[in-house]
């Protein structure tokens, strides 16, 4: 009888653990008489099978299903558009850094505004000496349109007394900086 190995093994197994049929123990028997490496397989079978009946049955240290007082353990969700922020300090440096960057966008714009020529009304009246604001004194519809230097070099209004290169770069520095601490605040929340 030829046999392929896992057909042989799956035969062993079955006829030691004696599920197999009259026929099929006949074929076991004929195959034992045959066969001296299926002897040897089943002599190895046998004294595997007396080993895990003599080792000692320890107790399973605790059981791994869950019960129902462990299914409704669950951490409260917080609500609200800032609800993935959940460290304060994040949303605390987050808050004061917008705060910081509306400011200096607001008074940036604010200084942009004035000294490109849109003043108030009340500055553009007419002095009372009835010069229209074209024939006027030049010192002093010079003046309140533009702020001149000890050179006579007019300098642009600037905000906090920085440059506006200087403002700029504060401005898309703390705009990053505003974007890092959102990122930083959901990926904690994420992990």
């Amino acid at each position: 009888m030829n046999f392929r190995t896992e057909d042989r093994d799956q035969l062993l197994s079955a006829y030691l653990d004696g599920q197999t049929s009259p026929r099929e123990q006949a074929r076991v028997a004929a195959l034992l008489e045959d066969d001296p490496v299926a002897r040897s397989d089943l002599q190895t079978l046998t004294y595997t099978r007396q080993l895990l009946a003599e080792t000692p049955r320890v107790p399973v240290p605790r059981a791994f299903t869950l019960n129902e007082s462990m299914v409704g353990v669950r951490r409260p969700e917080r609500a609200g558009w800032l609800a993935w922020l959940q460290p304060a300090h994040l949303r605390l440096a987050t808050a004061m850094m917008a705060i910081l960057l509306v400011v200096l966008v607001a008074g940036d714009f604010g200084t942009r505004w004035q000294a490109s020529g849109h003043t108030s009304a009340s500055a553009l009246v007419a002095p009372a000496g009835g010069l229209a604001l074209d024939q006027g004194d030049p010192t002093g519809i010079t003046a309140a349109k533009t702020a001149t230097t000890e050179s006579g070099i007019a300098s642009p209004a600037t905000f906090l007394g920085l440059p506006q290169t200087t403002l700029l770069a504060l401005e898309v520095g703390l705009a990053i900086l505003v974007l890092l601490l959102l990122a930083a605040g959901w990926r904690m929340t994420r992990a």
